[in-house]
C-alpha cells in the first residue's frame, strides 16, 4: 500500500460569536479586513454581499430588538443563517488562496481577520488519504471521531458525496487510476448540525 504523506497546512477558521450583536460586528470586521487586504482582488463580489448581507441583518436585529418574537425573530435567523454562509463561503476562498502560496499562508488568513489553526506534528488523527490494496481505491481517513460525511470532486468545483461512514474511516471505490482527486469530509455532530467541510486533500490514484 502506498502511504505517501499529505503536506499539513494552515488553515482558516471561523469563530462566531453567539449573541447576534457581536456576531454582526465580527462580520463587519472581516469585511473590512478582506475588503483592505491586497490578497483578495478576485474576491470583490463576495465580499461585497457579505457587507450587503450584514447590513441587512444589522437592520433585521434592530426590528427583532423593537418586537421580539414571531415575525421579526425569524427573519433575523435567517438573515443570520445567510451572513454564515457568505463567511463559510469566503473561508473556502481564503483557504484556496492561502494553500496556493504556503510561504504566505498565515500573512493571508491573518489578513482576512480569519483565525488560523496550525495543524501540530502529532497528537490527534489528522485527515488523510493513502492508496487502497485494490486498484482505483482510496482508504480515507477523517479528523475527529464518530460519523463522517464525505465528498470527492476531480477540480473542487463540482462534488460527487460519497457514502458517510459510522466512524473516522471510509473507502472511495471505482475510482480511474492516474486521474487527479479531491476529497473532503465533514464530522456529523449532535442535534442533526454538522461541521464545516475539511480543506481538500489532493490525491493521484495508482
Amino acid at each position: 500500500m502506498n502511504t505517501r504523506s499529505v503536506l499539513k497546512q494552515v488553515i482558516a477558521t471561523l469563530n462566531f460569536p453567539f449573541a447576534v450583536p457581536d456576531f454582526i460586528i465580527y462580520s463587519f470586521t472581516i469585511y473590512s479586513s478582506m475588503d483592505s487586504s491586497p490578497y483578495f482582488p478576485g474576491l470583490s463580489t463576495q465580499i461585497g454581499k457579505l457587507l450587503v448581507d450584514t447590513n441587512s441583518l444589522e437592520d433585521y436585529e434592530k426590528a427583532h430588538a423593537v418586537t421580539p418574537g414571531g415575525k421579526a425573530t425569524q427573519d433575523r435567523n435567517t438573515a443570520r443563517l445567510l451572513v454564515e454562509n457568505d463567511l463559510r463561503d469566503l473561508r473556502l476562498d481564503v483557504q484556496k488562496i492561502a494553500n496556493a502560496d504556503p510561504p504566505n499562508a498565515l500573512k493571508i488568513i491573518k489578513s482576512a481577520g480569519m483565525w488560523v489553526k496550525n495543524p501540530g506534528l502529532r497528537g490527534k488523527q489528522k485527515n488523510s488519504v493513502v492508496d487502497g490494496p485494490e486498484e482505483g481505491t482510496l482508504l480515507l481517513t477523517g479528523e475527529g471521531s464518530g460519523p463522517h460525511n464525505w465528498r470527492i470532486s476531480t477540480d473542487e468545483k463540482v462534488w460527487t458525496n460519497l457514502t458517510s461512514s459510522r466512524n473516522s474511516k471510509s473507502t472511495a471505490e471505482n475510482l480511474i487510476s492516474g486521474v487527479v482527486y479531491y476529497i473532503q469530509n465533514r464530522r456529523m455532530l449532535p442535534r442533526n448540525e454538522k461541521s464545516e467541510w475539511s480543506q481538500s486533500i489532493k490525491f493521484r490514484v495508482k
